[in-house]
C-alpha cells in the first residue's frame, strides 16, 4: 500500500471514475512518490500519461494556496485553482459545485 492522504484511520492514495485517476498526497514528496509509481506502472503497460491533459492542486485553507512544483518524464505539470472531478468541480478551498464533466488532477 502506498501512503497518501489519512483521514479517520483510512489511507487514500487515488480516486478512480472510469479512464480518470487523482492521486492523493498529504505532502509533495508524497506526490511525487504515487506519481513516479502510476509513471512506471503506465509504461510497463505501454500507456503513458497525457501531461496535457494533467494538473496539480493543492488543497488550502491559506488564502493564497502554496506552489507544487510535479514533473512527469521531465514536463512540469500545471497547477490549477479548481478541476472537474466525474461531475463536480472541486476547488482549492475544498468547495464543490454540480458539473457535467470529467478531469484529471493530482492533489496534495
Amino acid at each position: 500500500m502506498y501512503d497518501g492522504l489519512h483521514l479517520e484511520g483510512t489511507n487514500y492514495n487515488s480516486l478512480r471514475y472510469v479512464d480518470n485517476t487523482t492521486l492523493i498526497g498529504d505532502s509533495e514528496e508524497k506526490l511525487h512518490m504515487l506519481l513516479n509509481v502510476a509513471t512506471k506502472e503506465n509504461e510497463r503497460l505501454g500507456s503513458k500519461i497525457n501531461c496535457e491533459k494533467t494538473y496539480v492542486m493543492v488543497a488550502s485553507k491559506k488564502v493564497q494556496a502554496p506552489i507544487c512544483s510535479v514533473t512527469v518524464n521531465s514536463v512540469q505539470i500545471e497547477q490549477m485553482d479548481y478541476f472537474k472531478y466525474s461531475r463536480s468541480w472541486i476547488t482549492s478551498e475544498g468547495e464543490t459545485q454540480g458539473c457535467a464533466n470529467g478531469g484529471h488532477v493530482l492533489i496534495f
